[in-house]
Protein backbone atom coordinates (compact mmCIF):
# COMPACT_ATOMS: atom_id res chain seq x y z
CA UNK A 1 0.00 0.00 0.00
CA UNK A 2 0.90 3.40 -0.97
CA UNK A 3 0.12 6.69 0.23
CA UNK A 4 -0.20 9.44 -2.85
CA UNK A 5 0.13 12.64 -1.19
CA UNK A 6 -0.66 15.04 -4.20
CA UNK A 7 -3.75 13.38 -4.93
CA UNK A 8 -4.91 13.66 -1.06
CA UNK A 9 -6.76 16.12 0.51
CA UNK A 10 -5.35 16.48 3.83
CA UNK A 11 -2.70 18.77 5.70
CA UNK A 12 -0.98 15.92 7.16
CA UNK A 13 -0.79 12.05 5.85
CA UNK A 14 1.10 9.32 7.43
CA UNK A 15 1.03 5.64 7.23
CA UNK A 16 2.23 3.25 9.60
CA UNK A 17 2.17 -0.41 8.09
CA UNK A 18 -1.13 -0.70 6.92
CA UNK A 19 -2.64 2.15 9.59
CA UNK A 20 -2.92 5.40 7.65
CA UNK A 21 -3.23 8.91 9.66
CA UNK A 22 -4.83 11.92 7.89
CA UNK A 23 -5.61 15.48 9.26
CA UNK A 24 -8.28 17.18 7.50
CA UNK A 25 -6.85 20.54 5.46
CA UNK A 26 -7.83 23.74 7.50
CA UNK A 27 -8.87 26.20 4.58
CA UNK A 28 -8.48 29.93 5.00
CA UNK A 29 -11.60 32.42 4.98
CA UNK A 30 -11.63 35.80 3.49
CA UNK A 31 -11.20 38.49 5.92
CA UNK A 32 -14.04 39.83 6.28
CA UNK A 33 -17.89 38.93 6.93
CA UNK A 34 -18.62 35.62 7.79
CA UNK A 35 -16.97 32.38 6.14
CA UNK A 36 -16.97 29.45 8.73
CA UNK A 37 -13.42 28.54 7.15
CA UNK A 38 -12.93 25.59 9.91
CA UNK A 39 -16.25 24.75 10.40
CA UNK A 40 -16.51 24.16 6.68
CA UNK A 41 -13.03 21.68 6.84
CA UNK A 42 -14.41 18.92 8.05
CA UNK A 43 -13.42 16.47 4.98
CA UNK A 44 -10.56 14.99 3.61
CA UNK A 45 -9.65 12.64 0.80
CA UNK A 46 -7.31 9.69 0.83
CA UNK A 47 -5.47 9.06 -2.61
CA UNK A 48 -3.51 5.35 -2.07
CA UNK A 49 -2.25 2.77 -4.41
CA UNK A 50 -2.78 -0.98 -3.49
CA UNK A 51 -3.76 -4.00 -3.37
CA UNK A 52 -7.27 -5.58 -3.53
CA UNK A 53 -8.35 -7.28 -0.16
CA UNK A 54 -6.02 -5.91 1.70
CA UNK A 55 -6.38 -4.54 5.32
CA UNK A 56 -6.41 -0.82 5.81
CA UNK A 57 -6.95 0.60 9.47
CA UNK A 58 -8.00 4.48 8.99
CA UNK A 59 -7.23 7.14 11.58
CA UNK A 60 -8.82 10.83 10.89
CA UNK A 61 -8.06 13.91 12.98
CA UNK A 62 -7.24 11.61 15.91
CA UNK A 63 -4.33 9.14 17.33
CA UNK A 64 -4.65 5.49 18.78
CA UNK A 65 -5.12 7.56 21.96
CA UNK A 66 -8.30 8.84 20.81
CA UNK A 67 -9.68 5.45 19.76
CA UNK A 68 -11.33 4.60 23.03
CA UNK A 69 -13.46 7.98 23.56
CA UNK A 70 -15.26 7.82 20.49
CA UNK A 71 -18.77 6.81 21.55
CA UNK A 72 -20.60 6.76 18.36
CA UNK A 73 -21.03 5.11 15.23
CA UNK A 74 -22.74 7.09 12.93
CA UNK A 75 -20.54 8.23 9.89
CA UNK A 76 -19.79 7.16 6.60
CA UNK A 77 -16.42 6.24 4.11
CA UNK A 78 -16.81 5.84 0.15
CA UNK A 79 -14.53 5.24 -2.63
CA UNK A 80 -13.62 5.62 -5.99
CA UNK A 81 -11.05 4.79 -8.68
CA UNK A 82 -11.96 7.56 -10.96
CA UNK A 83 -13.78 10.42 -8.14
CA UNK A 84 -16.99 10.34 -10.58
CA UNK A 85 -18.27 6.55 -9.37
CA UNK A 86 -18.45 6.66 -5.49
CA UNK A 87 -19.60 3.59 -3.49
CA UNK A 88 -19.97 3.15 0.25
CA UNK A 89 -17.65 1.35 1.97
CA UNK A 90 -19.99 -0.98 3.91
CA UNK A 91 -18.20 -0.87 7.75
CA UNK A 92 -18.76 0.70 10.86
CA UNK A 93 -17.07 3.99 11.50
CA UNK A 94 -16.89 4.92 14.81
CA UNK A 95 -16.74 8.89 15.76
CA UNK A 96 -16.75 11.17 18.59
CA UNK A 97 -19.28 13.64 19.45
CA UNK A 98 -18.57 16.42 16.75
CA UNK A 99 -18.02 13.56 13.58
CA UNK A 100 -14.72 14.99 13.16
CA UNK A 101 -12.42 11.84 14.83
CA UNK A 102 -13.33 8.89 12.39
CA UNK A 103 -11.89 5.44 12.97
CA UNK A 104 -12.32 2.53 10.48
CA UNK A 105 -11.44 -0.56 9.41
CA UNK A 106 -11.75 -1.66 5.95
CA UNK A 107 -10.31 -3.68 2.92
CA UNK A 108 -9.49 -2.24 0.15
CA UNK A 109 -12.06 -3.11 -2.85
CA UNK A 110 -9.85 -2.92 -5.75
CA UNK A 111 -5.95 -2.83 -6.80
CA UNK A 112 -4.64 0.01 -8.13
CA UNK A 113 -5.02 3.71 -7.62
CA UNK A 114 -8.45 4.39 -5.07
CA UNK A 115 -10.07 7.46 -3.45
CA UNK A 116 -11.64 6.97 -0.03
CA UNK A 117 -13.17 10.22 1.78
CA UNK A 118 -15.61 10.73 4.47
CA UNK A 119 -17.59 12.29 0.95
CA UNK A 120 -18.20 12.38 -2.53
CA UNK A 121 -16.22 14.77 -4.47
CA UNK A 122 -17.16 14.99 -8.40
CA UNK A 123 -14.62 15.70 -10.67
CA UNK A 124 -14.94 19.23 -11.94
CA UNK A 125 -14.44 18.49 -15.39
CA UNK A 126 -16.37 15.65 -14.99
CA UNK A 127 -19.15 17.73 -13.73
CA UNK A 128 -18.47 20.60 -16.44
CA UNK A 129 -18.80 18.18 -19.59
CA UNK A 130 -21.72 16.36 -17.90
CA UNK A 131 -23.58 19.24 -18.37
CA UNK A 132 -22.35 20.45 -21.22
CA UNK A 133 -23.31 17.07 -22.89
CA UNK A 134 -26.75 17.70 -21.38
CA UNK A 135 -27.45 20.70 -23.11
CA UNK A 136 -26.05 19.16 -26.64
CA UNK A 137 -28.66 16.33 -26.30
CA UNK A 138 -31.59 18.57 -25.51
CA UNK A 139 -30.95 21.43 -27.62
CA UNK A 140 -34.38 22.15 -28.29
CA UNK A 141 -35.63 22.69 -24.57
CA UNK A 142 -32.33 23.81 -22.94
CA UNK A 143 -29.85 26.78 -23.66
CA UNK A 144 -26.37 27.31 -21.76
CA UNK A 145 -25.63 30.74 -20.89
CA UNK A 146 -22.15 31.87 -19.49
CA UNK A 147 -23.02 34.81 -17.07
CA UNK A 148 -19.94 35.34 -15.77
CA UNK A 149 -16.26 33.90 -14.76
CA UNK A 150 -15.22 32.73 -11.17
CA UNK A 151 -12.02 34.52 -9.70
CA UNK A 152 -9.75 32.13 -11.23
CA UNK A 153 -11.37 32.51 -14.56
CA UNK A 154 -13.97 29.16 -14.76
CA UNK A 155 -17.20 30.06 -15.96
CA UNK A 156 -20.12 30.27 -14.86
CA UNK A 157 -22.32 28.24 -16.89
CA UNK A 158 -26.09 28.66 -16.30
CA UNK A 159 -28.47 26.15 -17.92
CA UNK A 160 -31.97 27.40 -18.88
CA UNK A 161 -34.82 25.11 -19.87
CA UNK A 162 -37.98 26.31 -21.73
CA UNK A 163 -40.64 24.51 -24.09
CA UNK A 164 -42.21 27.92 -25.12
CA UNK A 165 -40.85 30.87 -26.86
CA UNK A 166 -41.94 33.20 -24.64
CA UNK A 167 -42.32 31.78 -21.12
CA UNK A 168 -44.27 33.79 -18.72
CA UNK A 169 -42.57 33.03 -14.85
CA UNK A 170 -38.76 31.66 -14.00
CA UNK A 171 -38.04 29.28 -11.10
CA UNK A 172 -34.29 29.66 -10.13
CA UNK A 173 -32.27 26.57 -9.03
CA UNK A 174 -28.93 26.35 -7.09
CA UNK A 175 -26.43 23.73 -6.50
CA UNK A 176 -22.49 23.38 -6.03
CA UNK A 177 -22.17 26.15 -2.96
CA UNK A 178 -20.31 23.80 -0.92
CA UNK A 179 -18.70 21.63 -3.44
CA UNK A 180 -17.68 18.97 -0.55
CA UNK A 181 -21.61 18.46 -0.15
CA UNK A 182 -22.20 16.79 -2.82
CA UNK A 183 -25.86 18.47 -3.79
CA UNK A 184 -24.96 18.33 -7.49
CA UNK A 185 -26.87 15.54 -7.81
CA UNK A 186 -29.87 17.65 -7.33
CA UNK A 187 -29.34 19.23 -10.67
CA UNK A 188 -29.10 16.38 -12.54
CA UNK A 189 -31.79 14.71 -11.68
CA UNK A 190 -34.06 17.95 -12.18
CA UNK A 191 -32.77 18.61 -15.42
CA UNK A 192 -33.27 14.87 -16.33
CA UNK A 193 -36.93 15.40 -14.98
CA UNK A 194 -37.64 18.39 -16.85
CA UNK A 195 -36.95 16.77 -20.51
CA UNK A 196 -39.49 14.12 -19.48
CA UNK A 197 -42.63 14.17 -20.48
CA UNK A 198 -44.58 15.69 -17.75
CA UNK A 199 -41.45 17.99 -17.12
CA UNK A 200 -41.77 19.52 -20.43
CA UNK A 201 -45.65 20.35 -19.73
CA UNK A 202 -44.37 22.40 -16.66
CA UNK A 203 -41.63 23.93 -18.87
CA UNK A 204 -44.55 25.58 -21.32
CA UNK A 205 -45.52 27.48 -18.10
CA UNK A 206 -42.76 28.32 -15.98
CA UNK A 207 -38.76 28.81 -17.50
CA UNK A 208 -35.88 26.98 -15.20
CA UNK A 209 -32.99 28.46 -15.02
CA UNK A 210 -30.34 25.92 -13.39
CA UNK A 211 -26.80 27.02 -11.99
CA UNK A 212 -25.46 23.47 -11.17
CA UNK A 213 -21.93 24.44 -10.15
CA UNK A 214 -22.34 28.04 -7.99
CA UNK A 215 -18.80 27.78 -7.14
CA UNK A 216 -16.61 26.12 -9.76
CA UNK A 217 -13.40 26.99 -8.12
CA UNK A 218 -14.76 25.29 -4.87
CA UNK A 219 -15.03 21.73 -7.15
CA UNK A 220 -11.68 22.82 -9.21
CA UNK A 221 -9.49 23.46 -5.46
CA UNK A 222 -11.19 20.75 -3.15
CA UNK A 223 -13.01 23.14 -1.04
CA UNK A 224 -16.61 24.42 0.33
CA UNK A 225 -15.52 28.08 -0.22
CA UNK A 226 -13.87 30.27 -3.21
CA UNK A 227 -10.32 30.68 -4.29
CA UNK A 228 -9.67 33.45 -1.92
CA UNK A 229 -12.13 31.94 1.36
CA UNK A 230 -15.54 33.41 0.85
CA UNK A 231 -18.50 30.85 1.87
CA UNK A 232 -21.12 32.31 -0.62
CA UNK A 233 -23.90 31.44 1.50
CA UNK A 234 -22.66 33.00 4.45
CA UNK A 235 -21.32 35.84 2.48
CA UNK A 236 -22.76 36.73 -0.79
CA UNK A 237 -20.90 39.60 -1.67
CA UNK A 238 -22.92 40.23 -4.61
CA UNK A 239 -22.05 43.78 -5.01
CA UNK A 240 -18.08 43.22 -5.19
CA UNK A 241 -16.94 41.81 -8.62
CA UNK A 242 -13.37 42.00 -7.92
CA UNK A 243 -13.74 39.45 -4.66
CA UNK A 244 -16.62 37.92 -5.05
CA UNK A 245 -17.44 37.74 -9.13
CA UNK A 246 -19.39 34.38 -8.20
CA UNK A 247 -22.15 35.99 -6.52
CA UNK A 248 -21.57 39.14 -8.54
CA UNK A 249 -22.42 37.93 -11.58
CA UNK A 250 -25.61 35.64 -10.44
CA UNK A 251 -26.69 39.12 -8.58
CA UNK A 252 -26.59 40.69 -12.12
CA UNK A 253 -28.35 37.56 -13.42
CA UNK A 254 -31.23 37.97 -11.19
CA UNK A 255 -31.62 41.74 -11.43
CA UNK A 256 -32.96 41.16 -14.45
CA UNK A 257 -34.36 38.12 -14.22
CA UNK A 258 -36.25 37.95 -10.80
CA UNK A 259 -37.55 34.43 -10.02
CA UNK A 260 -40.83 33.93 -8.43
CA UNK A 261 -39.33 30.64 -6.93
CA UNK A 262 -35.84 29.98 -5.94
CA UNK A 263 -34.09 26.51 -4.42
CA UNK A 264 -31.05 25.76 -3.48
CA UNK A 265 -30.10 22.22 -2.25
CA UNK A 266 -27.28 21.18 0.15
CA UNK A 267 -26.08 18.03 2.01
CA UNK A 268 -25.63 16.55 5.40
CA UNK A 269 -22.05 14.70 5.19
CA UNK A 270 -21.32 14.40 8.83
CA UNK A 271 -24.09 14.73 10.85
CA UNK A 272 -25.86 11.39 10.20
CA UNK A 273 -27.95 12.28 13.49
CA UNK A 274 -30.37 14.97 10.80
CA UNK A 275 -32.78 13.49 8.73
CA UNK A 276 -33.32 15.46 5.60
CA UNK A 277 -35.10 18.38 6.02
CA UNK A 278 -35.80 21.99 4.33
CA UNK A 279 -34.81 25.28 6.50
CA UNK A 280 -37.86 27.58 6.26
CA UNK A 281 -37.94 31.30 6.93
CA UNK A 282 -40.57 33.31 9.40
CA UNK A 283 -43.64 33.74 6.99
CA UNK A 284 -43.34 37.28 7.56
CA UNK A 285 -40.19 37.78 5.43
CA UNK A 286 -42.33 38.32 2.53
CA UNK A 287 -44.99 40.80 1.90
CA UNK A 288 -48.69 40.80 1.19
CA UNK A 289 -51.33 38.11 2.50
CA UNK A 290 -51.34 36.42 -0.49
CA UNK A 291 -48.06 35.35 -0.69
CA UNK A 292 -47.76 34.42 2.93
CA UNK A 293 -50.45 31.91 2.04
CA UNK A 294 -48.58 30.32 -0.95
CA UNK A 295 -45.67 29.91 1.86
CA UNK A 296 -47.37 28.52 3.98
CA UNK A 297 -48.84 25.70 1.38
CA UNK A 298 -45.28 25.32 0.77
CA UNK A 299 -43.40 25.14 4.14
CA UNK A 300 -46.63 22.36 5.21
CA UNK A 301 -45.34 20.34 1.95
CA UNK A 302 -41.64 20.24 2.29
CA UNK A 303 -42.28 19.37 6.20
CA UNK A 304 -44.26 16.25 4.77
CA UNK A 305 -41.70 15.51 2.71
CA UNK A 306 -39.01 15.57 5.15
CA UNK A 307 -41.88 13.33 7.43
CA UNK A 308 -42.05 16.11 10.36
CA UNK A 309 -38.68 17.67 10.21
CA UNK A 310 -37.33 20.97 9.35
CA UNK A 311 -35.22 23.91 10.51
CA UNK A 312 -36.78 27.67 11.04
CA UNK A 313 -35.54 30.89 10.93
CA UNK A 314 -32.47 32.55 11.17
CA UNK A 315 -30.24 30.36 9.23
CA UNK A 316 -32.62 30.69 6.27
CA UNK A 317 -32.53 34.36 6.58
CA UNK A 318 -28.97 35.17 7.13
CA UNK A 319 -28.18 38.67 6.29
CA UNK A 320 -25.32 38.05 3.98
CA UNK A 321 -27.18 35.44 2.14
CA UNK A 322 -28.38 35.56 -1.41
CA UNK A 323 -31.56 34.10 0.52
CA UNK A 324 -32.48 37.24 2.00
CA UNK A 325 -31.34 39.33 -0.62
CA UNK A 326 -33.51 37.95 -3.30
CA UNK A 327 -36.53 37.85 -0.63
CA UNK A 328 -36.12 41.21 0.28
CA UNK A 329 -35.54 43.02 -3.22
CA UNK A 330 -38.29 40.93 -5.53
CA UNK A 331 -40.01 39.46 -2.59
CA UNK A 332 -39.01 35.92 -4.47
CA UNK A 333 -40.29 32.69 -2.88
CA UNK A 334 -37.15 30.84 -1.80
CA UNK A 335 -35.93 27.61 -0.09
CA UNK A 336 -32.51 27.21 0.28
CA UNK A 337 -30.26 25.14 2.50
CA UNK A 338 -32.76 22.39 1.76
CA UNK A 339 -30.26 18.91 3.15
CA UNK A 340 -30.28 15.88 1.96
CA UNK A 341 -28.29 13.23 4.00
CA UNK A 342 -25.92 10.85 2.63
CA UNK A 343 -27.14 7.68 4.42
CA UNK A 344 -30.33 7.75 2.26
CA UNK A 345 -27.55 6.95 -0.81
CA UNK A 346 -27.49 8.85 -4.22
CA UNK A 347 -30.49 7.78 -5.88
CA UNK A 348 -32.27 8.20 -3.20
CA UNK A 349 -31.80 11.69 -2.32
CA UNK A 350 -32.02 12.65 -6.44
CA UNK A 351 -35.55 11.20 -6.16
CA UNK A 352 -36.60 13.45 -3.06
CA UNK A 353 -34.90 16.26 -5.00
CA UNK A 354 -37.12 15.77 -7.90
CA UNK A 355 -40.52 14.79 -5.06
CA UNK A 356 -39.58 18.36 -3.76
CA UNK A 357 -39.42 20.31 -7.26
CA UNK A 358 -42.80 18.49 -8.63
CA UNK A 359 -44.44 19.17 -5.56
CA UNK A 360 -43.85 22.94 -5.44
CA UNK A 361 -44.45 23.84 -8.87
CA UNK A 362 -47.47 21.83 -8.61
CA UNK A 363 -48.70 24.49 -6.18
CA UNK A 364 -47.82 26.81 -8.38
CA UNK A 365 -49.38 25.03 -11.70
CA UNK A 366 -52.57 24.60 -9.44
CA UNK A 367 -53.09 28.20 -8.77
CA UNK A 368 -51.99 29.81 -11.89
CA UNK A 369 -49.52 32.07 -9.62
CA UNK A 370 -47.17 34.14 -11.92
CA UNK A 371 -44.44 37.35 -11.34
CA UNK A 372 -47.98 39.22 -11.28
CA UNK A 373 -49.46 37.98 -7.67
CA UNK A 374 -45.68 37.40 -6.49
CA UNK A 375 -42.86 39.54 -6.89
CA UNK A 376 -42.75 43.46 -5.91
CA UNK A 377 -43.35 46.60 -8.68
CA UNK A 378 -41.66 46.63 -11.33
CA UNK A 379 -41.66 43.26 -11.69
CA UNK A 380 -45.04 42.38 -10.27
CA UNK A 381 -48.15 43.34 -8.61
CA UNK A 382 -47.45 42.24 -4.44
CA UNK A 383 -47.81 45.42 -2.24
CA UNK A 384 -48.17 45.31 1.59
CA UNK A 385 -50.93 44.43 3.06
CA UNK A 386 -52.62 44.22 6.63
CA UNK A 387 -50.72 40.88 7.18
CA UNK A 388 -47.31 43.14 7.02
CA UNK A 389 -48.90 45.59 10.06
CA UNK A 390 -49.06 44.93 13.93
CA UNK A 391 -51.08 43.26 15.55
CA UNK A 392 -51.73 41.16 12.15
CA UNK A 393 -48.01 39.84 12.20
CA UNK A 394 -48.54 37.85 15.57
CA UNK A 395 -51.28 35.32 13.94
CA UNK A 396 -47.85 34.53 12.04
CA UNK A 397 -45.41 34.97 15.08
CA UNK A 398 -47.31 32.45 17.43
CA UNK A 399 -47.90 29.65 15.44
CA UNK A 400 -43.86 29.86 14.44
CA UNK A 401 -42.80 30.27 18.07
CA UNK A 402 -44.74 26.84 19.07
CA UNK A 403 -43.57 25.16 16.07
CA UNK A 404 -40.46 26.16 17.08
CA UNK A 405 -40.61 24.52 20.35
CA UNK A 406 -42.14 21.72 19.16
CA UNK A 407 -38.87 21.10 16.50
CA UNK A 408 -36.49 21.62 18.84
CA UNK A 409 -37.90 19.26 21.26
CA UNK A 410 -38.64 16.47 18.61
CA UNK A 411 -34.75 16.79 17.23
CA UNK A 412 -33.07 16.84 20.70
CA UNK A 413 -35.07 13.52 21.36
CA UNK A 414 -34.08 11.72 18.20
CA UNK A 415 -30.83 13.06 18.48
CA UNK A 416 -30.18 11.49 21.78
CA UNK A 417 -32.25 8.40 20.44
CA UNK A 418 -29.87 7.68 17.45
CA UNK A 419 -27.04 8.97 18.19
CA UNK A 420 -25.12 5.86 18.75
CA UNK A 421 -26.52 3.90 15.63
CA UNK A 422 -25.31 3.71 12.02
CA UNK A 423 -28.45 3.00 10.19
CA UNK A 424 -30.60 6.03 10.80
CA UNK A 425 -32.99 5.73 7.93
CA UNK A 426 -33.74 2.01 7.18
Amino acid sequence: MKLLPDQSVASNLRADRNTIYIQRRHHTGFSTGVNKADEYSWFFLLALSGTKNESITLLANMSQADIPTLTRNNSLLFYSTDQINWRRLAVPVLTDSAGLKQYATFILPVTGTCYISNTIFYDYSYLDDYFASFVARHTAYCQKTTIGTSLQNRPLRLLTLSNNANPLDRILLTTGCHPAEPDVIASQAIIDWLVSPPGLKLLTRYQVDVLPLSNPDGFANRSCLTSNGINLYWNFMKDDQKKCPEAFYLWRYILNHPPLLYLDFHSYVHQYHRHPMPYLKDTIAYRGAFTKHIVKQMDRYLIKQSRGFYRFGKLAMWPDSLSRHITQQFNTISYTKYHFNLYEGIPASQTRAVNIFIGLTKLLLRQSINHQHILLAPHGHAILDHSDRWPFTWFYYLPQLLSKSYMFGKSYWRYYRHRNQSHLFR
